[in-house]
């Protein structure tokens, strides 16, 4: 029998389970106060009642963010390593699709790494997400979390958008 997968919006509930698979718990206390359901969503994927991954969803431009090219767009998408390849992160991927598309959307965007995660390029390939860019192209980040945290990182990313129809 296939495992019970729910996609939903994060509760304060979550923090515990979202902190221990990855990053900082005022990381995810922050996307849940800055989710809004117009603007951003922050979502997790439940596997038989077990939060194991989780992904951002920016809708519109965040007044607060530098400016964001392409928009809607998914970010930050993770699953639990031990559960990948399972239908969760095209679960996750498939809920953030439904809301750009209630939302009036008729594009989804992301940025992936293909060099440092070819897995999940080879996954928006299978979903039907084709390349912006010719080639990657330098993404620096960085943030500070209401916990103190900096969160910064560079990476070469590949942008893709897929036509919701």
């Amino acid at each position: 029998m296939d495992a019970e997968i729910v996609v939903r919006d994060a509760k304060v509930e979550d923090l515990p389970a979202l902190a221990a698979l990855k990053k900082t718990e005022a990381l995810h206390r922050d996307r849940m106060h800055q989710a809004d359901g117009k603007v951003l969503r922050y979502l997790v994927v439940e596997r038989e009642g077990e939060v194991v991954g989780f992904g951002f969803l920016v809708l519109r431009q965040p007044p607060s963010w530098d400016a964001m090219k392409h928009l809607p767009q998914m970010l930050d998408l993770f699953v639990k390593p031990e559960l990948r390849s399972r239908g969760l992160g095209r679960a996750l991927i498939a809920r953030m699709e439904e809301i750009a598309r209630e939302a009036g959307f008729g594009e989804m965007r992301v940025g992936v790494d293909p060099k440092n995660n070819p897995r999940a390029m080879q996954l928006y390939w299978r979903l039907g997400y084709v390349p912006i860019d010719p080639a990657p192209v330098e993404d620096r980040w960085e943030f500070t979390d209401s916990g103190g945290t900096v969160h910064s990182g560079a990476e070469w990313i590949i942008h893709m958008k897929k036509v919701l129809i």
